[in-house]
């Protein structure tokens, strides 16, 4: 973070070769993008759109982060497009009986489904 003249900010994020610029003054991000295209190879990609994984859209108060894609890419991926949203992730006081009949399932499948 560098403050610059007349207490304007300038705020850089950087990890590995992606690089965040941001500020309140546009005429300083400008000149700082400015110093550093002549002096490293790189490309200006506008305005933030995605970084890391997560996703951004530009509004009215600002930018809101979120993962839509990523949440989107996960349902595809396991075939839950069409499910029923829950509040609650299951039944509360539910006993829980195994059924002999069903067909096991696949522990390595249901771990890439919860992340771990």
């Amino acid at each position: 973070m560098k403050k610059g003249i007349e207490g304007n900010q300038l705020l850089i994020c950087l990890y590995v070769d992606d690089l965040i610029v941001t500020g309140s003054d546009l005429n300083e991000i400008e000149a700082f993008k400015s110093q550093l295209m002549s002096e490293f190879e790189m490309s200006d990609l506008g305005n933030l759109t995605y970084f890391l994984g997560m996703e951004f859209t530009e509004v009215a108060e600002g930018l809101v982060m979120h993962q839509m894609k990523y949440a989107s890419d996960i349902l595809k991926r396991f075939n839950m497009m069409n499910c029923n949203p829950s509040s609650s992730l299951a039944e509360t006081n539910l006993k829980l009986v195994m059924n002999q009949e069903e067909e096991l399932v696949d522990p390595t499948l249901f771990k890439q489904i919860v992340g771990h």
